[in-house]
């Protein structure tokens, strides 16, 4: 008589492969956990010490059961799910005092999820896994314990809500914008009678890595002085060259326009590193649209056309030892569209390499957001 195989055989399989998983994980976020602590990450190491408890929860409550085990396990669970859930649940942020709002180009802006990490930790472990070794010098330089700016950032002085955007907008795409205006006292620049404060419009294209608060706590005051408005979107990883994103950025300005006195016709894009590679492809794309283009540490592609850029004056900051994106590939294009008639200006930042927005801020900022008056004037 042939044996037949007990019915349970492919459940006590899949529960193998489940606890097995699971205590694989646990490796990772307890790993994940002491890395993040000795890197000054306190919160990313919560999550990853409380991603590990949940991970070893399941671990046991896959085991054959033994007297005991399942308490241990609901109680790690618990514990676990406590250390996780503030930092990644879509939960309210603490209300701030600061004059840059958050907004949607669609009906409703969404509590994001992560909201509650602090940027500051994601700051500290983005330095020490993605930064060369001359920009990890020039991170430190800023601050000895390796947060960089978000050392002396006070986001809750800047924002409506101190709430992080990077990782939802890795996950989602909710239409988000920061937006800053100037007083109405503070524009200089009015041209139109019947409308005279509306204000000029500074974009701003965020690098790789997401929208950071740190680029509104840096630009927004400094823009606001000048008279100008500045919005900030979301967009992914920094991807400007995926997807649509003229159409989202017409949609932005259209979006803060309705509500605020905005000068549609005197728009200025500026972008930072990746962002700069999207300032150039998006003003060839709509050439004499924008007043001027401005990159920091921006990329040079060889696929933008320097005919079309020709059509927007140009304003290409760089440090003059960037290795990542090396300065005499800028300085090729921009001789390319200076052949083809173009306003181009390169301005090389003495000792600067990638990261000269935090190196060289007051020159850097300084030079790009006078170019934006000086165009806006015109």
């Amino acid at each position: 008589m042939t044996k037949t195989r007990p019915r349970h055989r492919p459940i006590a399989r899949l529960r193998t492969l489940v606890r097995n998983v699971a205590l694989v994980a646990a490796g990772i976020g307890a790993a994940g956990a002491v890395v993040a602590a000795a890197w000054g990450a306190p919160c990313l190491a919560a999550m990853g010490g409380g991603g590990a408890g949940c991970a070893v929860a399941t671990a046991l409550l896959t085991a054959r059961p033994a007297r005991g085990r399942t308490a241990v396990a609901l109680a790690l669970l618990g514990l676990g799910l406590a250390a996780v859930a503030p930092f990644v649940l879509p939960l309210s942020t603490t209300p701030g005092t600061g004059p840059v709002v958050s907004r949607s180009v669609f009906s409703a802006d969404a509590t994001p999820w992560f909201a509650r990490l602090p940027e500051r930790d994601l700051a500290v472990v983005g330095a020490r896994l993605g930064l060369t070794g001359p920009e990890r010098a020039s991170w430190w330089s800023v601050d000895p314990s390796g947060a960089g700016p978000y050392a002396h950032l006070t986001p809750e002085l800047v924002l409506e809500a101190t709430e992080s955007r990077v990782l939802d907008g890795w996950l989602w795409d909710r239409g988000h914008y920061w937006l800053a205006v100037p007083p109405e006292s503070a524009d200089p620049m009015a041209q139109r009678p019947k409308d005279r404060h509306a204000a000029p419009l500074l974009v701003f294209l965020h690098g790789h890595g997401g929208n950071f608060a740190y680029y509104p706590a840096t630009i927004a005051a400094r823009a606001r002085e000048r008279g100008l408005a500045v919005v900030f979107p979301t967009w992914g990883f920094g991807n400007w060259w995926l997807g649509d994103a003229l159409q989202r950025i017409e949609a932005v300005v259209a979006h803060a326009a309705r509500d605020h006195k905005i000068d549609t016709d005197r728009i200025a894009l500026m972008g930072l590193s990746a962002g700069g590679l999207g300032a150039l492809r998006l003003a060839a794309a709509a050439p004499g649209q924008f007043r001027c283009a401005i990159t920091i540490s921006g990329a040079a592609r060889d696929d933008l056309d320097p005919m079309a850029l020709a059509a927007t004056p140009l304003v290409l900051l760089h440090g003059d030892r960037d290795a990542r994106l090396p300065v005499d590939d800028v300085a090729a294009l921009a001789a390319a569209v200076e052949q083809r008639g173009g306003n181009v200006e390169l301005r090389r930042i003495a000792d600067g390499d990638h990261l000269a927005l935090l190196t060289h801020t007051e020159t850097v900022l300084d030079v790009a957001l006078d170019r934006v008056v000086a165009f806006c004037r015109r």
